[in-house]
């Protein structure tokens, strides 16, 4: 009897000590979807300096400061902070009055665990008591072989200088998509002047470096075929004359 007592209490320990691991559930392909903010979308009036953003679940910011784009510009980037499932956006400074603003998020956050990242996430408010319902569309090509830019700023300007590229930020900010398209939201009805730029300082301004682009009239709002040929990269390979003929890319624009 005692050996059987402690056969049957080594036992009991033996099946309290297996632990099973846990059923593995299907792989989280989604990226974090927002369930509130603050100021709300489309919200009037807004007077805050502070933006808060609350996801469905934990994330973790992906090359934030190159993702962000804020339209019209800000003088600096705003501080960031993450505390739980939300994102802190402190503005430093004051906002323009009667103004639709636009804080473009593209892939720049992403869920902890699986890095699903976001897609053309963007939160839409105005400082006046209206949101601005006009837009822009168009593309940008690379003028020597037409093949579509991807990840060119499009800038637009209300009046025009000759050294507004280089010394001025734009009123509104965009980029284009793997196609070359670009689209502006949410803008006021007016005419711009439409600019093009690669910008590889992120400072929405022309250096020395950079590629760019323009359109010499004025364009109108509400108009989407407003196409920009950019000038050639020089890291990039020449296409060849059979390669265009080949892609049937003609007419030829030469940039030396």
């Amino acid at each position: 009897m005692k050996n059987l007592l402690l056969l049957s209490i080594l036992s009991l320990l033996i099946s309290c000590a297996s632990i099973d691991l846990p059923p593995g559930g299907d792989r989280d392909t989604q990226a974090p979807r927002i369930v509130s903010s603050s100021p709300d979308s489309a919200e009037t009036f807004f007077t805050g300096d502070q933006i808060k953003i609350t996801f469905n679940e934990y994330f973790t910011l992906n090359n934030f400061n190159q993702s962000l784009i804020v339209s019209p510009p800000l003088a600096s980037q705003p501080k960031t902070t993450i505390r739980g499932k939300s994102l802190l956006l402190q503005i430093n400074e004051p906002l323009l009055p009667n103004t639709t603003y636009q804080f473009y998020f593209d892939d720049g956050i992403k869920d902890l665990n699986e890095g699903n990242p976001t897609k053309n996430l963007r939160l839409v408010f105005s400082t006046g008591p209206n949101i601005d319902t006009s837009f822009i569309g168009g593309e940008v090509h690379n003028a020597f072989s037409r093949l579509p830019e991807e990840g060119v700023k499009v800038l637009l300007y209300k009046e025009y200088s000759d050294s507004q590229l280089i010394k001025q930020l734009p009123y509104y900010i965009t980029k284009t998509d793997k196609q070359g398209h670009f689209t502006f939201n949410n803008i006021g009805e007016e005419q711009y002047y439409i600019y093009a730029l690669h910008d590889e300082n992120n400072n929405n301004v022309l250096d020395i470096t950079d590629r760019f682009a323009f359109l010499s009239n004025p364009i109108k709002s509400n108009t989407k075929e407003n196409n920009l040929y950019i000038s050639q990269n020089k890291k990039q390979p020449r296409v060849t004359f059979f390669e265009l003929y080949r892609k049937k890319l003609w007419p030829v624009y030469f940039c030396f």
